[in-house]
């Protein structure tokens, strides 16, 4: 049987002690180098808050400046009074302008479109054997007074009906009626004679209120 014999004895193994000089000044420089390390970062850091933090803190003071500025220019701006004479005198034009509106749609100064319907309406409506003289219509065209000649009396009534069928004239009544035949002229058939030719047309006046050319008519 072979055996076997352990000759190396522990007691007699060669020890590391970590606590001698060398090993301690290493661990204590890495310790140190980890430290300044770790300083120079945070450093950095709060050196690029304090810079980022200062600039805010200028923007702020700017705005701020800037903001006063703008109130005391808004406190010293005053108002233009010829702008605001302006805008009153505008507004006060609208109100009378709307107010007009109002009283020409009310109809209460009579007729507002004019007196081109009536013209119209004389051009179209003249019968044969008749024709106006002149005409008289009042601003608001709620009265009017007729003039004319005709050889036929007869053909007034027809002129009447036809004068209602336009649009301008529909509505109305003529409330006085005058007729009469103008004075007899001098005849011309015998030189020197001195017998009065008839005239051959009679006067007309057609009016929806009494008229002062009416009163004149016998």
């Amino acid at each position: 049987m072979t055996q076997q014999i352990n000759l190396l004895n522990p007691a007699l193994r060669r020890t590391r002690d970590w606590l001698t000089a060398t090993p301690l000044a290493l661990v204590c420089v890495t310790l140190l180098a980890l430290v300044v390390v770790g300083y120079g970062a945070a450093r950095v850091r709060a050196d690029g808050r304090e810079r980022e933090a200062e600039r805010l803190s200028a923007q702020l003071k700017a705005a701020q400046a800037r903001l006063v500025e703008t109130a005391k220019a808004v406190a010293a701006r005053k108002p233009n009074a010829e702008l605001l004479a302006d805008v009153a005198n505008a507004r006060a034009q609208l109100q009378a302008r709307q107010g007009l509106m109002t009283v020409l749609a009310s109809g209460a100064i009579g007729n507002t479109s004019g007196f081109s319907a009536y013209l119209r309406g004389f051009a179209r409506q003249v019968p044969s054997g008749l024709w106006l003289t002149g005409f008289t219509i009042d601003a608001g065209g709620s009265a009017m007074e007729i003039r004319g000649r005709m050889l036929d009396p007869a053909a007034l009534p027809e002129y009447i009906r036809r004068l209602n069928s336009e649009p301008a004239f529909q509505g109305r009544s003529f409330a006085t009626l005058s007729i009469r035949r103008p004075e007899d002229k001098p005849g011309a058939a015998v030189p020197g004679s001195s017998a009065a030719e008839p005239a051959g047309y009679v006067d007309f006046v057609l009016a929806q209120g009494a008229s002062a050319a009416a009163e004149k008519m016998p």
